[in-house]
């Protein structure tokens, strides 16, 4: 088997990328005296020699499921697996990411836009609707009063009724966009931006759609379809990239056969977009501080303004934003995150 495994190892071409776990695969190192001295040839080589292990995928397959299986461990290197739906167990958060995130938005809202009308939301991680008995680790209450308590005058808008374990992928942290159209009607409605229910036609954007869960847990899962929501209004609005400094359209057809499909929605992680609707010239305008969830949620918001703009404060400052746009514009500001964003938003340019 040692031989066997070795040979086929050598005799495989090399991958590039591995769409199951998302990431580049190690390439062979460059041997030299100074790498073979500092020992960082062999620590490179043994991990280019576990990437291209002939047979990976199914070996790492393997493992997770006797864990699971037959040694009846709960989880496979912090991920659950119930009823086709795949969780990623949180234990690494810090309370003081929740508290200095609430107080920075805070101080962002009384600076910089006390004239608009301000909300915010929490989108629950999937981990939320694991049996608390057997999890006992949902501490979604106290992220949730930590806010209220700190983020004094903002109207919270209360997601969590609307949303069941159906409304996420099962393979994926995130929901799914045809799922939320009552969610999007809740901020819609409670910022009174629109009072009327939108038509949308729902169409397949990939058949077999494997999630961020599905290569990083390795247990052995079912493709799932993957769907976007369309209409006239969506389809008219044109993206522009602060970054890229271009227009685009709503979704990003060619991210499909990249790392991260989910990228269909807004072309991904962005630090500034800026959503134009020449269908609504009702002067409304939406500043939208969100993570990878408003992907998908800001299209279904265009029916009630003109125009939305898109922040990521993971990728941009507060600081920079205020020259780059005027945040005062704008008549409604929504912070929309999820859990676990906010409970790792020591990653935020606050």
């Amino acid at each position: 088997m040692l031989t066997g495994f070795s040979i086929l190892s050598i005799l495989l071409p090399d991958k590039e990328l591995s769409k199951t776990e998302r990431r580049r695969y190690e390439t062979m190192p460059e041997l030299s005296l100074e790498t073979v001295a500092d020992k960082s040839f062999m620590s490179d080589l043994e991990t280019y020699l576990l990437d291209h292990l002939a047979g990976r995928e199914f070996f790492r397959a393997l493992k997770t499921e006797v864990e699971t299986g037959l040694l009846l461990k709960t989880d496979a290197n912090q991920y659950v697996k119930q009823d086709g739906y795949l969780y990623e167990l949180d234990f690494t958060w810090k309370r003081s990411n929740v508290t200095r995130t609430a107080k920075r938005l805070a101080q962002f809202t009384e600076e910089w836009v006390p004239e608009a009308k301000v909300y915010y939301a929490v989108i629950p991680d999937k981990s939320y609707f694991l049996p608390e008995d057997e999890y006992p680790m949902q501490e979604d209450a106290w992220v949730l009063t930590q806010l209220k308590e700190q983020i004094v005058g903002v109207e919270y808008i209360d997601l969590y009724p609307y949303l069941s374990i159906e409304d996420y992928y099962k393979t994926d942290l995130h929901w799914r966009q045809e799922e939320i159209t009552d969610v999007a009607q809740v901020l819609l409605e409670t910022m009174k931006a629109d009072d009327t229910k939108s038509d949308y036609r729902k169409e397949t954007v990939s058949a077999e759609f494997y999630g961020g869960y599905a290569g990083a847990s390795a247990y052995r899962v079912k493709a799932e379809p993957m769907y976007a929501l369309n209409n006239s209004t969506v389809e008219a609005a044109v993206v522009y990239d602060y970054e890229l400094q271009q227009e685009t359209g709503v979704y990003a057809p060619e991210k499909l056969d990249g790392m991260d499909p989910y990228d269909y929605y807004l072309g991904g992680a962005r630090a500034l977009l800026s959503i134009r609707n020449p269908e609504k010239e009702n002067g409304k305008k939406l500043l939208l501080f969100r993570d990878s969830f408003g992907s998908s949620m800001a299209p279904l918001l265009l029916e009630g303004y003109e125009e939305i703009t898109l922040v990521d404060l993971r990728y941009i400052s507060m600081e920079y934003l205020t020259k780059l746009i005027d945040v005062s514009a704008y008549d409604d500001v929504l912070y929309l995150y999820s859990q676990r964003v906010l409970r790792h938003s020591d990653s935020f340019k606050l």
